[in-house]
């Protein structure tokens, strides 16, 4: 079975929570950076994947009104636009971030109810292949990641994740359990989301109750993954969560180019945004009908995979500089 559907989303009202890797700037900033990434990201996806719907969606499609660039681009996309509730929310002090990822619950639950196939992906993503080509399933899906079992990731590792199966399925894990990434994933059929659906009931219950809880969509995934045994989409084939930046962290590798997606969450405000740039300024059609090669080398130039160059170098550090302090730029 072929993927016919993807979806990029976010969740309008409470931007401001949950993108650490741009603080220190405003909402609006924020935003105007987020929606250079769905553009990245949707017209890569199309570019690639010729005849899967691609769609946005959102709590408040309205929000788009306020970037007549960005929603002009994406409906020269083909970009379908979709509101839906945010019903699958979480106390206040649940967690620290990451709230709205739960969001990807409610799209979850909306393309499943409608019997549309798709996948689900994170905004801060470029495509330089094809996934279909690459993808056999017939079960639920995401990334697995293969951290270290005490790394702590969002507030849990591994180990503390199963005590908290061990606990909700009241049984004992016999395997290792999986670590799902939430940039990508699919959910196959209705009851595996209802099984996420009760873990997050639980959890919700044991955080009132004082007790460990899952943080995050990652936790919830993660552990439903290990009981159903999804499907890796591909860590090695389609998507792969890297960090760029030589200064905090970097975990670039020269298979990287033979991905269909690269998931660059530090890219945010610097990379991706000149992408952004680059597609409003160029002709549309000619992007469609650029080389694979040539789209590659422009995406590898703006975001240092495969190689960090000097230029790059001196671009992240202007663009870091006029989005965390954007008055120095106005004397």
């Amino acid at each position: 079975m072929l993927f016919r559907s993807a979806a990029f989303w976010l969740l309008a009202p409470t931007i401001d929570t949950y993108t650490p890797q741009m603080n220190n700037i405003t909402i609006e900033r924020k935003l105007n950076y987020l929606f250079n990434n769905l553009v990245v990201a949707a017209f890569s996806f199309s570019k690639f994947n010729p005849g899967v719907k691609v769609y946005f969606v959102s709590d408040n499609i309205k929000v788009l009104e306020q970037y007549p660039n960005h929603q002009k681009l994406l409906l020269q996309f083909g970009v379908i636009f979709k509101e839906i509730p945010f019903t699958h929310q979480v106390p206040n002090n649940f967690t620290n971030t990451w709230r709205e990822q739960f969001f990807a619950l409610d799209i979850a639950s909306y393309f499943i109810l409608n019997n549309i196939k798709c996948l689900i992906l994170d905004l801060d993503t470029v495509s330089i292949d094809t996934i279909n080509d690459k993808m056999k399933f017939d079960k639920s899906g995401g990334l697995i990641i293969p951290y270290d079992q005490h790394a702590q990731v969002n507030g849990l590792n591994r180990k503390q994740l199963e005590k908290i199966y061990q606990n909700f399925f009241n049984q004992k894990l016999g395997k290792e359990l999986f670590w799902h990434g939430g940039e990508i994933v699919y959910f196959f059929d209705r009851s595996t989301l209802e099984k996420i659906e009760m873990l997050l009931t639980y959890s919700i219950e044991e955080f009132y109750a004082q007790n460990s809880h899952i943080f995050t969509e990652e936790h919830l995934y993660s552990i439903i993954a290990t009981y159903e045994n999804w499907s890796d989409l591909g860590s090695d084939k389609i998507i792969r969560r890297i960090w760029t930046r030589p200064w905090v962290f970097r975990n670039v590798e020269k298979g990287d180019v033979e991905l269909s997606i690269w998931h660059l969450p530090n890219e945010k405000n610097t990379g991706l945004t000149r992408l952004y740039k680059f597609i409003l300024n160029n002709n549309i059609i000619e992007l469609y009908a650029l080389p694979k090669n040539n789209w590659l080398k422009i995406v590898s130039d703006s975001v240092g995979v495969p190689n960090y160059k000097m230029k790059k170098l001196i671009l992240d550090l202007y663009d870091l500089k006029s989005s965390i302090f954007p008055a120095l730029l106005d004397r």
